[in-house]
Order: C-alpha cells, then structure tokens, then sequence
C-alpha cells in the first residue's frame, strides 16, 4: 500500500526522533503569476480601447451643432471670415490713399520741373557765382553809366529768382515726404496678416469637412 506524506503522519514519522516536522505550503510559481497578470491587464486595457472608440464615433455622429470640436471649428471661421473682411476694406482704402498720393505727387513734379524750366540757372550757388560777378563790375565803376544800370536791374532781376530757389526747395521737400508717404502705404498693403488668415481659414475649413465626412460614415 502506497503512503501518503498527510501532515498528520509526517508528524508520526518524526515522533521518535523527538523533533517536530511542519510541512510547509507549495510556493506559488511567480513567473506564471506575473504572465497571467500581464495578459489580464492586456485584455482590460484592449476593453478600454474599443469603448474609448465606440465613444469618439459616437460623438462625431451626434448631430450636427452638437459636437463641440464642430462648433468651435465654425465659430472659428465665421471669426476668420469677418477679419478678412476688415483687411479686405482696410486695403482698399490703402489702395484709394496710394492712387491719390501719386496723383498729387505727379502734379507736383510736373510744376515744379516746369518753375525750374523758367530760371536759366541750375542751382542757387551757379546764380550766387553770376550775381557776384555782376556785382564787382558794378564796384569796379569802370562801366558806362548806361551798362551800370544795367547791371544793377539784372542784379535785382536774378536776386528775385534767388529767393525762387528757396520756393523751388520747399516744394522738393515735400515732393521727397510725399515719396516716402507712398512707400510707406505699398508696404502696409503687403500685409503679412492677410496670408496668415488666409491659410488658418483653409486649415480650419478642412478640419470642419474631415469631422463632417466622419459623421456622414457614422
């Protein structure tokens, strides 16, 4: 007959020796524990996966206006559309400012090279040079009465086209300011903005028809 180590009889089998025998419990095999453990974790997490994508479809098949990312993505655009719209306006007005500035300014060159046309001189110094030279003959008083007078009335004559050259001066003045003026309303017509609001406004529109697209599968 076969025996069986019972904890009761292994106790009886060490009775004579005087010393007690415990048998102690089988360890549990902590590799298999761990395995098991992993793949439970496994199969709950691949749960949670499925549910968190049964949610998200159901969400994009809400209806339209009930989806959240839906409407802020609308709200968005109307946002975009109404900020083009003021740089659309803004930038005809620049365009309105540019046409009359370089209108005026052609005016302007055009009568000023036409007052420049009237004096026979270049520039202020060339007609100090005449008028000084004019002006030692006269001092010299070897000249005929009649050539002194003479003199003296052309001194007078072209002192009078000097005090034009301070016109002519103030007019170029206004002509470089009124360049500068137009420059300056060519580059904040190229504004960079504009672009930028074109291309979110064409994200934000793709995004829109993506979740529109998903909701027509759904």
């Amino acid at each position: 007959m076969t025996d069986f180590a019972t904890p009761f009889a292994a106790a009886l089998v060490t009775a004579d020796t005087g010393k007690k025998f415990v048998q102690k419990p089988e360890k549990p095999d902590q590799a298999e524990f761990e395995k098991k453990l992993k793949a439970a974790q496994e199969d709950h997490d691949r749960v949670r996966q499925k549910l968190s994508e049964v949610k998200a479809k159901l969400d994009l098949a809400q209806a339209p206006g009930k989806n959240p990312l839906q409407n802020e993505l609308k709200k968005r655009l109307f946002e975009l559309r109404d900020k083009q719209s003021a740089k659309k306006n803004d930038r005809g007005k620049i365009e309105e400012e540019i046409k009359a500035t370089d209108a005026s300014l052609k005016a302007k060159i055009k009568e000023l090279n036409a007052k420049k046309g009237k004096i026979p001189y270049k520039t202020p110094e060339e007609l100090d040079n005449v008028i000084k030279n004019l002006e030692k003959s006269v001092e010299r008083g070897d000249m005929k009465l009649v050539d002194e007078r003479k003199a003296q009335f052309e001194i007078s004559i072209l002192q009078k086209q000097r005090k034009n050259f301070r016109t002519l001066d103030a007019e170029q003045k206004a002509i470089d300011e009124g360049k500068q003026k137009l420059e300056d309303l060519k580059a904040k017509k190229k504004d960079t903005d504009v672009q930028k609001l074109s291309d979110e406004y064409e994200e934000t529109k793709e995004q829109l028809e993506a979740i529109q697209a998903e909701q027509d599968e759904a």
